[in-house]
């Protein structure tokens, strides 16, 4: 929590997070402890932080609010389903255009404008990396055309 959050704020971080908990979650159910204690969203607005407009798309079950904040997450896993689609730490992603083996353009229902997948080439030397395709990826927010 923010050291300098004061009981005032605190209380309007917690009415903040069951209203968006409400409009995003409606069938979530009763709020006790646990529901508390694992909110990223409530930790977000704890730390004085906006919420976004709508929830991030995860990371391995876990809010990704650092790629949505930062725009940009290296030491990524993705691994390619089917022509299409891709899962990205354990979320649906599709494919926009696949530029290479090791490069490319995805979306998601969860953010707005594509992102650039890719990934570095393993060194010729490193025969885990080239069998552990899924892990060494990179993905970063492109650039939207004013």
């Amino acid at each position: 929590m923010n050291e300098h959050l004061t009981v005032d704020q605190a209380v309007v971080a917690m009415a903040r997070w069951l209203q968006i908990r409400q409009q995003w979650t409606p069938h979530a159910g009763a709020v006790n402890s646990a529901t508390v204690d694992h909110s990223a969203l409530l930790r977000r607005l704890l730390s004085g932080k906006e919420p976004l407009p709508a929830p991030p798309p995860r990371a391995c079950s876990y809010p990704w609010y650092d790629l949505m904040d930062e725009g940009r997450a290296d030491h990524v896993m993705a691994e390619s389903l089917s022509l299409g689609s891709m899962m990205i730490n354990q979320y649906l992603w599709q494919v926009i255009e696949r530029q290479t083996e090791d490069e490319y353009i995805v979306i998601c229902e969860a953010v707005s404008g594509p992102y650039r997948l890719w990934r570095d080439p393993p060194p010729a030397w490193s025969e885990s990396a080239r069998k552990n395709r899924h892990v060494g990826w990179k993905i970063a927010r492109m650039e939207q055309p004013s």
